[in-house]
């Protein structure tokens, strides 16, 4: 299973939208389901991964 961040980059975008439009109830689950995606991945170990995998990117990075 691989890290949902751009799912949840998404989720928090539409909750920000539904706050400008004064929609609190539809900002509460796209926060909801934002946090359920987070606690999914970080069960999972997908977050950790893609940590691993973006700090290996950045020692690369570093030593070109």
């Amino acid at each position: 299973m691989a890290c949902r961040c751009s799912e949840r980059r998404t989720l928090l975008k539409a909750a920000g939208a539904a706050m400008l439009k004064g929609d609190v109830r539809g900002a509460g689950a796209q926060v909801s389901a934002a946090g359920r995606t987070l606690a999914e991945d970080a069960r999972s170990g997908a977050l950790a991964k893609e940590a691993r995998r973006l700090a290996a990117s950045k020692l690369t990075l570093r030593r070109r």
